[in-house]
């Protein structure tokens, strides 16, 4: 399915997880892109109070803080609480974030 197609899909509530990707940021603060993820999250997070986020994306060129770590601190500046995010600050691309993200949640799982 394209993303295209989706976008009028009904969001299910009370997802087990929900993994942002992560997009630009400059220095240590967010690209508007990623800042509009971050608050449609915290949106989401704070209606759906059991589920868990994984923020998902690296440091690249030109960011002091992974975005997975911008990602964190705008949630949490948003009162969702720290225990619910799961970090995965390794990922370079898009694949590597779906890739890494399962992975962090196979690890949590075991962990539990």
């Amino acid at each position: 399915m394209k993303i295209q197609e989706s976008i009028h899909q009904q969001i299910p509530e009370n997802a087990d997880y929900l993994i942002i990707l992560g997009a630009r940021v400059k220095g240590s603060v967010p690209s508007l892109s990623l800042q509009y993820r971050i608050d449609k999250a915290a949106e989401y997070l704070s209606a759906n109070k059991h589920t868990v986020v994984i923020v998902s994306g690296g440091k690249g060129p030109g960011e002091d803080i992974s975005e997975a770590k911008a990602m964190q601190q705008g949630l949490i500046a948003q009162g969702i609480e720290e225990a619910r995010i799961m970090m995965e600050d390794k990922s370079t691309t898009t694949h590597e974030n779906i890739v890494f993200s399962k992975n962090s949640f196979l690890i949590q799982q075991l962990q539990d």
